[in-house]
């Protein structure tokens, strides 16, 4: 009887065994995505997992695609991939050089956008501006033989993700704003043609996270990255920069501490940015290195106690509203290879009383030292900066009432505005003269009569007029244009 018991009790042991494997939960085994319902173009499908071991579907979600493309068409919807045919050129020469531009998509529906090198055996050199703006565009790689992107070319893009250029790439020049808005562009690599990085840019591309520079890249101009949020900058030291792997701080883009007092610029920085220091109240001093090209817009702005500036030699250019408000800055002195300064630039630097002007200087944007304290010097109805050796270099004005104005011989450039709504009737320029400012003569409504001699060469851009005024540059035969009947000159240099 004790051998049957030990027998009855094996079994029913089994039994609970058996029960207990049965009700353990299954371990699901991780399995590969299936497709229930393929996704297209327009319409989410939906895709599952199910486990290997016990069948049952564990995670279900739908998911999304775009165009598919086979043999250059979508599989969904038909829609072709490239069909650059339907591009609309025109005939354009840049730098000198014959080709064709693109000026518009005409009837194409590509996504992926591949502008070629030649058309009809002639070189596609540009980008007519806004050719593509807000278009439906994902990506776009250019020919190497594209020489210049217009403004606004791509901007408001917004599904545009990609922009490539070719190894040899003969990019030179990108327009304003050539890219602004493309919230969905992630990186982009400037080609080494590409000198300037011009205003607003990439303004409002949120989505840019690399930028690739190289170290010949010269200016900075305002708002290039504006609201370029996700970009990786380097920090150190109270402020925030992009650069190369030769020069980690070539572009100085903002101090991250306002308290400074002092800062020091790194050696390897090129240009300051637009906006850098504006408004950092309690900078006292800057340190300025040798190799700085540029210092941008309103870099310095409304810094109320910077006492001291000592510029480097190397420095090119100071852009508009850079020191301006800058109410402690006493003295100046603008180092030789500085060509270009731009309006504003000192304007209500009110203790400013001394400014040194270099003899390299082309051009002096409007109201550069508007309500300072620098005596400009009168001359033949004119009003002019300079420096020691020469204080008649830049024409900034026309004395109160004078209805004639003779440039001294020594005279070079005619700033921005100089003379826009005065009293003049005639205007005589020196032997000197290379520039004239952009609006220089600009509604000066009794100008009669316009007297450049002896010179030659000259070039415009930009000229509107509406009869009247007599225009003689000297040597007719050898100018680049004869000008008659034209009320305000634009922009005129000599080369």
């Amino acid at each position: 009887m004790k051998n049957l018991k030990g027998f009855c009790v094996i079994p029913l042991l089994l039994l609970l065994l058996c029960a207990l494997v049965a009700c353990a939960p299954c371990k699901h085994k991780d399995a590969e995505w299936e497709v229930v319902t393929e996704a297209t173009c327009t319409v989410a499908g939906t895709k599952h997992k199910v486990c290997a071991d016990c069948g049952e579907v564990v995670e279900t979600k739908q998911y999304e695609t775009g165009h598919v493309y086979q043999a250059g068409y979508c599989k969904f919807c038909g829609r072709a991939q490239y069909d650059n045919q339907y591009f609309v050129y025109e005939e354009v020469v840049v730098n000198g050089e014959e080709g064709y531009e693109l000026v518009d998509m005409g009837n194409s529906k590509a996504l992926a956008v591949e502008i070629p090198p030649l058309k009809n055996g002639k070189p596609i050199l540009s980008v007519a501006d806004r050719a593509f703006m807000g278009k439906d565009i994902t990506s776009v790689h250019f020919g190497k033989n594209v020489q210049r992107i217009g403004e606004r070319a791509f901007a408001e893009c917004e599904s545009l993700e990609t922009v490539t250029f070719t190894d040899t790439s003969e990019l030179t020049s990108l327009g304003v704003a050539a890219f602004e808005g493309c919230v969905k562009l992630k990186s982009f690599a400037f080609p080494a043609g590409v000198t300037v990085i011009s205003a607003r840019l990439f303004s409002g591309c949120t989505a840019l996270k690399t930028v690739t520079l190289h170290d010949g890249i010269r200016a900075l101009d305002e708002e290039a990255f504006a609201d370029c949020e996700a970009i990786d900058y380097a920090q150190e030291n109270g402020a925030k920069y992009l650069g190369t792997e030769t020069a980690p701080h070539l572009f100085l883009v903002a101090a991250t501490d306002t308290s400074l007092t002092s800062f020091a610029v790194p050696q390897d920085t090129r240009i300051i940015a637009s906006g850098a220091f504006s408004g950092c109240a309690a900078l006292q001093s800057v340190a300025l290195p040798e190799g700085l090209l540029a210092i941008g817009p309103y870099a310095f702005a409304a810094c109320t106690v910077l006492e001291n500036l000592q510029f480097p030699t190397t420095l090119e250019r100071i852009d508009q509203y850079a020191f301006a408000e800058c109410t402690t800055l006493q003295a100046v002195t603008i180092p030789q290879n500085v060509a270009h300064i731009g309006a504003h630039a000192f304007d209500k630097c009110t203790a400013l009383s001394s400014v040194f002007l270099p003899t390299g200087l082309r051009t002096l944007g409007e109201f550069a030292f508007y309500m300072t304290d620098v005596e400009p010097v009168a001359y033949g109805g004119g009003l002019y900066l300079g420096n020691t050796q020469n204080p008649y270099l830049v024409l900034i004005g026309a004395e109160q009432g004078a209805t004639s104005l003779t440039l001294h011989a020594d005279t070079a450039v005619v700033a921005d505005s100089a003379l826009v709504g005065s009293a003049l009737t005639s205007f005589v320029g020196g032997a000197g003269l290379v520039t004239i400012g952009v609006r220089a003569f600009a509604s000066c409504y009794s100008l009669a009569s316009v007297t450049i001699t002896p010179q030659t060469g000259w070039k415009t851009s930009e000229i509107y007029g509406q009869g009247g005024i007599d225009v003689s540059f000297g040597d007719a035969a050898d100018n680049a244009a004869r000008l008659a009947g034209i009320e305000a000159y634009q922009y005129w240099y000599r080369s």
